[in-house]
């Protein structure tokens, strides 16, 4: 499966120079599309040469300008421009200049660097933009003028405070395992081992990356004030549309990316609404992973550099996490990636309650943590917050502690006060993808490393809420929280075996990982429950919106930061 490398910094090596290898008293005479040819690198690299064209864009930003060749070579299989490296004053777009210089390879892009002869000969025709329409081959277009046909939508927005980047594509793209099954071909099954289908998931990864291009800003200027592109108020959230994109295709580091040539016509999406919980809900649970929501020792010192770096940025992410909560207003909210660091007043957890509550304005959240007898080993832990006048807990909370988990899942009995009606509610935090220390059935097979384990973790967590539905008779349950699995991967599939429903569709998602969106988090209920379900839906508050709208203060600049439930945390919370 090929994969791309996207960083803008790279550009910053379109400028740099090499000596040749083999200096030529008489340069060769070449054009421009013999110059590039058909492979991947060009057969003249460290060449002296000599070309004509016509200047089609100039970019001080990126140290140089375009040149096309004026007619071309009518083989499609060859670009017909180049990039040239030149700090001196450039020629005007338009103008027809020949010029003599070195052939240099920079991040497998091919240029013209250290020009010793530039003569213009006075103005020629800009050649017309090549429409193109996907699926896209940008190699024989490498340098030349372009022009899109069709909409594209901003699929990943992750650079755009750092480099001012935004990757586009035709259409929004899905992780192939939020929307096909690795073990059923139709991806509804129930399956949950096997890997039968791989293939369709490696097909689909790579079909996605030929619609795909890079929306770069002309620039190697790290972190710019104001963003590249949208406002620190109007951010550029994936799924905002681009119509009519003209420039011109550089490449680096291996991808590729459009320097505009014409002003960028973007359409920005309004920031997300959220349905509140209807009036005649009985109950309303939320999910929301905080993304390390660690306090230090809690009295604004001891910052470990997991979440927060000091109190200031502590003070940041509370204040975005509070703005969630208070918009999920949820009877009974899940959290995950707590400071797993007890239950005094000055612990993560009570310190955060104690915030939310005072912005409420009274005692409306009570927190349930670890149960005495399973203290979670690790930094984070699974907690709830939940409604003091709306349910009540039932019993002790208790926590599944087989050792296949790497965080307990913590579940708790409730009792609703509008009806008595009682449920079980468990959440969880699975096993990463991370790949480190994966081997055998753990290796990435098209749901990330170490599914495996997530699928015998969920297996636990279900055999334990199973158990305690027969000992309590409570048939209504709830397993919700970062299962770091997509919607079609096995620890989804294992509950749904046993008849228990998603909350959300398919097509919804609550996490952007390298362009692809997704659902990490679920919600899930038992087949007593499902048929009471009104309402549910991810809040896209979080992988919608750049990262530079963070509580974090390291690259960000001081006026993006807005007291806004915006990129609150890396993923979306669910109601």
């Amino acid at each position: 499966m090929r994969s791309s490398l996207l960083l803008s910094a790279a550009l910053l090596a379109f400028a740099a120079c090499k000596q040749p290898v083999n200096p030529t008293t008489d340069p060769l005479s070449l054009t421009i599309p013999e110059i590039q040819g058909s492979d991947f690198l060009t057969e003249y690299d460290n060449d002296v040469v000599e070309t004509q064209g016509i200047v089609t864009a100039v970019i001080p930003g990126l140290g140089g300008f375009f040149l096309q060749d004026e007619t071309g070579d009518g083989d499609a299989s060859t670009s017909d421009a180049i990039f040239v490296a030149y700090e001196d004053t450039p020629p005007a777009v338009g103008t027809r200049l020949s010029l003599v210089g070195t052939v240099d390879e920079v991040s497998a892009c091919t240029q013209l660097t250290r020009i010793t002869e530039l003569t213009e000969q006075g103005t020629g025709t800009v050649p017309s933009p090549v429409e193109v329409t996907a699926p896209f081959d940008w190699e024989p277009l490498e340098a030349m003028l372009v022009t899109f046909s069709e909409t594209l939508t901003v699929i990943d927005n992750r650079f755009l405070g750092r480099y001012g980047e935004l990757f586009l594509a035709t259409h929004r793209q899905y992780t192939p395992s939020q929307v096909l099954d690795a073990n059923d071909d139709p991806a509804t099954g129930t399956t949950y081992t096997g890997y039968t289908e791989v293939a369709a998931l490696e097909d689909l990864a790579d079909e996605q990356l030929d619609l795909r291009i890079t929306l770069d800003d002309n620039s190697t200027e790290q972190n710019p004030e104001p963003p590249a592109y949208g406002t620190y108020e109007n951010p550029v959230a994936v799924g905002s549309t681009v119509t009519g994109l003209t420039g011109v295709i550089m490449q680096a580091f291996g991808r590729y990316a459009l320097q505009p040539t014409e002003e960028v016509a973007l359409e920005i999406i309004p920031a997300a609404d959220l349905s509140p919980a209807p009036a005649e809900a009985n109950l309303s649970v939320a999910t929301f992973n905080l993304e390390n929501y660690f306090n230090g020792n809690g009295d604004g010192t001891g910052f470990s550099g997991q979440g927060p770096e000091d109190q200031v940025e502590f003070e940041r992410q509370t204040l975005k996490i509070v703005e969630v909560l208070r918009g999920l207003n949820a009877d009974i909210i899940a959290l995950q990636e707590v400071e797993n660091d007890g239950n005094e007043p000055t612990s993560a957890i009570n310190q955060l309650l104690a915030v939310l509550n005072d912005s409420l304005g009274s005692t409306v959240y009570a927190a349930i943590t670890d149960p005495a007898e399973a203290t979670n080993s690790g930094t984070i832990r699974n907690c709830f917050f939940y409604k003091v006048d709306r349910v009540t807990p039932v019993g002790e909370p208790t926590a599944d502690i087989d050792a296949v988990h790497h965080r307990y899942p913590l579940t708790q009995r409730f009792a609703l006060q509008s009806n008595d009606a009682e449920v079980l509610v468990s959440t969880v935090h699975l096993r990463s993808k991370s790949c480190s220390s994966a081997e055998g059935d753990n290796l990435d097979q098209g749901m990330g490393c170490h599914n495996a384990t997530r699928r015998d973790q969920m297996a636990a967590t279900l055999a334990f809420v199973e158990q305690l539905q027969t000992e309590t008779g409570v048939a209504a349950a709830i397993i919700l929280g970062d299962y770091n699995a997509y919607s079609q991967e096995d620890p989804v599939d294992r509950l749904r075996a046993e008849d228990w429903a998603s909350a959300i569709t398919d097509s919804a998602y609550t996490y952007t990982f390298s362009s692809l969106v997704g659902s990490l988090d679920q919600l899930m209920v038992s087949p007593a429950l499902a048929p009471g379900l009104l309402l549910a839906e991810p809040w896209h508050i979080n992988s919608d919106y750049p990262e530079y709208l963070d509580y974090t203060t390291e690259f960000n600049p001081a006026d993006a930061f807005l007291p806004t439930p915006w990129r609150a945390s890396d993923h979306d919370p669910i109601l």
